[in-house]
């Protein structure tokens, strides 16, 4: 009887253990392979934003990018390259749509491979010159890592920084950076080639300007 009692009692005392650990933060695993377990041993803040599975949307006037960065050992400094590198996609989406929508042009026939790289390089030197004003870091998340590599193991933080710019303010630095490409193509000196890149760039502002 004794016997039973004393094994009663143990149950009752590691129920009780368990339910006074469970609001502490318990490690996921989210990589694991023969090599590498990787590991999320700490969330700050505890929960998952949604906005970290995007890469870039637009809501409420605003247009929002996430930036990320991981490897660092400090959470501060984790955050800043993350927010460094957020800042940095405004205009590396601008460059994108432009790729894209040169590359459309030239498929149509219309347009030289030439004339869409030398395009294409203007635009991108004048996008390189500006400043993108009015950028807000609006929030920071960051996942505390440990990685196991058979005996080797560290630990380090990844962060993830969601910024915004305001869409007439994005739209701002696009006419400033197309208004630059086209004071540029008039300055070169091949006519042929300066009137087809005049109507390329002319064209390829109408479809930002309609997007």
């Amino acid at each position: 009887m004794k016997k039973i009692l004393s094994l009663l009692f143990s149950f009752v005392f590691l129920g009780l253990v368990g339910c006074a650990s469970s609001g502490t933060q318990k490690p996921t695993v989210i990589a694991e392979s023969q090599q590498i377990k990787k590991t999320i041993i700490e969330k700050v803040p505890n929960t998952n934003p949604d906005w970290i599975a995007k890469t870039s949307f637009i809501k409420d006037g605003k247009r929002f990018v996430v930036g990320f960065a991981e490897g660092f050992t400090n959470l501060q400094a984790s955050r800043t390259a993350a927010g460094n590198f957020a800042k940095t996609r405004f205009a590396q989406q601008i460059k994108d749509t432009f790729t894209a929508e040169t590359a459309s042009a030239i498929e149509s026939g219309l347009y030289s491979d030439d004339t869409g790289g030398y395009v294409r390089e203007v635009f991108y030197s004048s996008i390189d010159k500006l400043q993108v004003d009015g950028i807000m870091l609006e929030e920071n998340y960051s996942e505390q890592i440990q990685e196991q590599d058979g005996s080797s193991n560290k630990i380090y933080w990844r962060s993830y920084c969601l910024a915004s710019i305001p869409e007439a303010k994005y739209k701002e630095v696009v006419n400033r950076a197309f208004d630059e490409t086209e004071n540029q193509i008039k300055k070169e000196k091949q006519a042929k080639q300066n009137e087809s890149a005049k109507q390329l760039v002319e064209k390829l502002k109408e479809k930002f300007d309609n997007n």
